[in-house]
């Protein structure tokens, strides 16, 4: 099977185009949803996050304290370096038991950090999916309902899509105006031409 690497900044839709892939039976792994269902599932990360960034890190029903740890990590490059070499190694391991359960010709990867952890997950093609700062930030305040300042940290956490784009197969444009099922299924076409 082929993996298909999907990304894009923050509020860039992406999640929007791996939906359309999931309506064209694409199977579609969702490293960020993962990751969280990990951090508080996997007894070993939930004690390293707790001996790490102590007992606030989780909710009383043991659920992450997402608004606390992010006011940690995206403050602190130190501790997002951190955090990642804990969580991406776990994600890895699970893509791969979820790439076994699979039988398709080709599935995607949705990630923000794609491009960041190539090395640890390789993949044999890569959508990018891009949009401008200020729809981006349009979108994450409404999805959100987070104020500007902590938008622009999480946006600054991220590579721009100028830095992304030179390792893009696929460039998927949403700006509003072109069609996000028109473009992707194009894609969705040429992946199926290529690897069915």
């Amino acid at each position: 099977m082929k993996l298909i690497g999907l990304t894009g900044g923050i509020g860039s839709g992406k999640t929007t185009v791996a939906r359309i892939f999931e309506t064209l039976d694409v199977p579609v792994y969702n490293s960020d949803l993962r990751a969280r269902w990990l951090m508080e599932n996997n007894p070993d990360l939930v004690q390293k996050i707790k001996d790490h960034f102590g007992p606030l890190s989780y909710t009383a029903e043991q659920k992450l304290n997402r608004s606390y740890l992010a006011n940690k990590i995206f403050n602190d490059s130190s501790e997002t370096n951190w955090i990642n070499s804990l969580v991406h190694p776990a994600v890895g391991v699970d893509l791969k038991t979820w790439c076994t359960k699979q039988n398709v010709p080709f599935a995607i990867k949705e990630s923000a950090l794609l491009i960041e952890t190539l090395n640890q997950q390789t993949v044999d093609k890569i959508i990018v999916v891009c949009s401008s700062e200020n729809l981006r930030i349009e979108r994450l305040q409404k999805r959100d309902k987070t104020n500007f300042v902590e938008i622009q940290k999480r946006m600054q956490a991220q590579l721009t899509d100028e830095q992304r784009i030179p390792f893009a197969d696929y460039i998927i444009y949403n700006y509003g105006m072109n069609s996000l099922i028109h473009q992707t299924l194009r894609i969705y076409i040429n992946l199926k031409d290529l690897f069915s």
